[in-house]
């Protein structure tokens, strides 16, 4: 894995303009010792229907700090991404800070994001913030996320935002503390409210970006029923955390890693 300069040091979540299966496929003994009592498992790789229901939550049982190596986490550092798509190229950043938010009794780590398209006669733009934590065995939960769409000082909407413990909303698994392949868990809601799910593929992927090389790679596939039959990969690297987004059909790159910095 390329080196971090010690100026640089340790973002997405994608979010990627970003995050309970039936809830969690991997909610064995390793789950029973974990804050929430064992929800269903579901063994289809289909995108499910609003299957999830509110799992019970041990406050106590989380904590706004991170030991997932698959979840980078410290405030301070900015991650920054390169999208394309059909309408060109887009910078992302996601950046963990300090403050702290909480959701349905938990305290959560806030993270902010900004998106914007790599053109500076263009006036729009996207700020997401969301809110994690982890919980006793190393799963990192999101709690919701506030999506807000500029077109220069104008606010346009708020497609994508949703926040647990409001409308029917439950909070997710954004990575599993012992990832496996052939999990399948809730991983978030899209736009409109579709759920996000996701499937472990593989643990011990190798792959190499434009910013480096990375072993020991989570692939993981993603698929909402707002659109059946396409998918995106998303691979993490330990220490790092995301470091590229794939679209799962064709293999297209739609989002990497460029940068990691320190203001």
């Amino acid at each position: 894995m390329k080196r971090v300069p010690i100026s640089i040091l340790i973002l997405i979540l994608s979010f990627s303009l970003f995050v309970w299966t039936t809830l969690l496929s991997g909610c064995d003994d390793e789950a029973a010792t974990t804050t929430l009592i064992d929800p269903r498992t579901t063994t289809t790789t289909a995108p499910l229907q609003s299957t999830t229901s509110m799992p019970a939550l041990d406050p106590a049982g989380f904590s706004a700090t991170f030991t997932n190596e698959y979840f980078a986490a410290t405030p301070g550092l900015v991650y920054l991404y390169e999208r394309r798509d059909e309408k060109g190229t887009a910078r992302v950043t996601l950046a963990p800070t300090t403050e702290t938010q909480v959701v349905m009794g938990v305290e959560c780590a806030v993270f902010t994001g900004y998106a914007y398209v790599d053109d500076p006669a263009t006036r729009s733009y996207t700020d997401t913030v969301a809110w994690y934590a982890e919980d006793g065995v190393g799963n990192v939960w999101c709690f919701g996320r506030r999506v807000t769409e500029h077109e220069g000082d104008e606010v346009v909407g708020t497609a994508g935002s949703w926040q647990a413990g409001v409308d029917g909303a439950v909070p997710c698994i954004v990575m599993k503390g012992k990832p496996r392949p052939g999990d399948i868990y809730h991983q978030g809601y899209a736009d409109d409210r579709a759920e996000i799910m996701a499937e472990v593929l593989e643990v011990d992927a190798t792959i190499e970006i434009e910013y480096g090389s990375f072993e020991r790679v989570v692939k993981i596939k993603e698929s909402t029923s707002l659109e059946p039959g396409i998918s995106k990969v998303k691979y993490y690297a330990p220490e790092v955390g995301l470091v590229l987004i794939e679209q799962g059909e064709t293999g297209s790159i739609i989002e990497q890693l460029v940068d990691l910095f320190s203001p």
